[in-house]
């Protein structure tokens, strides 16, 4: 949204909303640093679960506008 305050001149707000589907995925790790990650006895494989579940965000921003 824009007011304008002179011919030449404006201030605006703008507001922005997001959110993502929830994400959760549980995954062995295949390669880290050119070897197969383990656990600390060497052998078990490491797995891990990423969880993403209401990830999203919320933004305002400010303008100034100058038209010659």
């Amino acid at each position: 949204m824009d007011y304008a305050l002179s011919d030449q001149v404006s201030i605006g707000l703008k507001g922005r909303w997001m959110q993502t589907p929830d994400v959760s995925v549980k995954a062995q790790w295949t390669t880290i640093r050119s070897h197969a990650p383990v656990h600390a006895d060497g052998v078990t494989p490491f797995v891990s679960t990423l969880d993403f579940s209401r990830l999203g965000y919320w933004a305002v921003g400010a303008s100034m506008k100058y038209r010659p």
